[in-house]
């Protein structure tokens, strides 16, 4: 059967602009255009029905013509009790705590959002997850304003050196995740330390680096229609990250490659429904790869060597860089 089951369209028309509402039996989206003077706004909702990771959050695809002069935002209104805090992301990496000041104007309130941001209370956490970096803000409790996009009619003197005119349509994803704290936070006024829950990095994670597949001209392909494939490495724990593992040097009768990892800083106080994933505890490098392996452990630099091959367990938030050599891989000459 098809992968996307879809039923009878529901179209209705009113004066604010028209709605789609398509139902199936994998996922349901609604398709939403406002048109506003000379603009245009389409928001496709979609909602997955898997018991995954897909399951747990909404996407909202969006496509914004700006054609009049200023900034179009989303707002995301809410009953959470976030007072003055937003939380969001240094560069994938860490979060940030946020709080609005009154005595800023309003663009000093608003913050880069690189993949993340968040707010919560000692109950709910609502986190939004966005496949390029925005601006955000919370200017009123249980709010948040993401800028989607800008159009000025002269330079803005902030380092454009010209105005922005563009009238290619802008795309946008934004992912909304909706979690419940089981630890209430802790009742004081200074800056807090979060970070985000195991779901929200893979959902993070999956919109960001989303998989391509090359198919070989002379790949066999089974009677069933799936593509016969050999699998290199198997999957790491949970609380581990792919960053890279990329062809170094090769040479007769092996091949070496260099494994980048990093260790997810995540927070315990957020539970989902999701039970796709548990941390796994630590395991040598040689255990994750199908054939037989040479570990040798190596900074980022490959002009150093580091002798500690056999240690690879992380602390959160590290980064390890390993040489991996392949004992029985012939290498290929492109």
């Amino acid at each position: 059967r098809a992968a996307l089951l879809w039923s009878k369209a529901v179209v209705s028309t009113q004066s604010t602009g028209e709605i789609t509402v398509v139902r199936g039996e994998v996922r349901h989206r609604a398709v939403v255009v406002l048109p506003f003077q000379s603009s245009r706004l389409v928001l496709v909702y979609t909602v997955n029905l898997s018991p995954g990771l897909e399951g747990e959050y909404l996407d909202i695809d969006i496509i914004s013509e700006l054609k009049d002069t200023g900034d179009l935002s989303l707002r995301f209104k809410t009953e959470i009790k976030s007072g003055d805090s937003i939380f969001t992301d240094l560069n994938g990496h860490t979060m940030q705590h946020h709080k609005f000041k009154e005595k800023l104007h309003t663009q000093g309130n608003f913050f880069p959002m690189p993949s993340t941001a968040f707010i919560q209370d000692n109950t709910v956490r609502f986190t939004l997850l966005g496949s390029e970096p925005h601006g955000v803000a919370s200017l009123e409790e249980g709010n948040i304003e993401v800028i989607l996009d800008r159009r000025t009619s002269v330079d803005d003197l902030r380092g454009m050196g010209e105005a922005v005119r563009d009238d290619i349509p802008t795309p946008a994803r934004i992912r909304v995740l909706l979690e419940r704290r089981l630890v209430p936070l802790p009742q004081t006024s200074s800056y807090l330390v979060q970070f985000p829950s195991l779901v929200s990095h893979w959902a993070a994670h999956d919109l960001l680096n989303p998989p391509f597949v090359l198919q070989d001209k002379g790949a066999q392909i089974s009677p069933e229609g799936t593509l016969q494939s050999n699998q290199l490495m198997k999957r790491l724990p949970c609380d581990e990250e792919l960053v890279n593992l990329r062809h170094m040097t090769a040479s007769s009768g092996h091949t070496t490659s260099q494994l980048i990892r990093r260790k997810l800083a995540y927070s315990c106080d957020v539970s989902t429904s999701a039970e796709w994933c548990q941390a796994s505890s630590p395991q040598s490098i040689e255990e994750l790869f199908f054939t037989p392996v040479t570990v040798e452990r190596r900074p980022f630099s490959p002009f150093h060597y580091e002798e500690d091959s056999e240690h690879s367990e992380l602390e959160a938030m590290e980064f390890a860089s390993h040489y991996v050599r392949f004992n029985k891989l012939k290498s290929i000459k492109a």
